[in-house]
């Protein structure tokens, strides 16, 4: 294995790792991050273009963008809390509303389904 060793202390790493295998291809096997310092792991040495595309990529890289699967993630976690937030709330030492138990049966469900993947 090769690799490329950058100085880069802050980096997404699942959104850099797309962007480096949508740029290398085959030839770009993984990123690992040690020390303030990212490897670019490849799976023979990198060709001058090659090696420049992916200090290109590390450099312009902005660790605040995230992936399709990071947004679908924190949309479900912002809900998650929504819910929470509204379950508390209720107040039980009065008979709830049908609505009231399908929203507190809602958060439930959201929350076991983020607990389990």
């Amino acid at each position: 294995m090769y690799e490329l060793v950058l100085e880069r202390s802050d980096a997404n790493l699942s959104a850099l790792d797309a962007e480096l295998r949508a740029a290398l291809g085959d030839v770009y096997t993984g990123l690992s991050r040690a020390k303030g310092r990212l490897r670019v792991h490849f799976r023979r040495p990198p060709r001058p273009d090659e090696e420049e595309r992916a200090r290109y990529s590390v450099t312009a890289h902005d660790p605040s963008v995230l992936t399709n699967e990071q947004l679908a993630r924190r949309a479900l976690l912002d809900r998650l809390k929504h819910l929470e937030a509204a379950v508390h709330a209720l107040d039980l030492s009065e008979p709830l509303p049908p609505a009231a138990l399908e929203q507190a049966v809602r958060w439930l469900l959201l929350r076991e389904s983020v607990r389990s993947g």
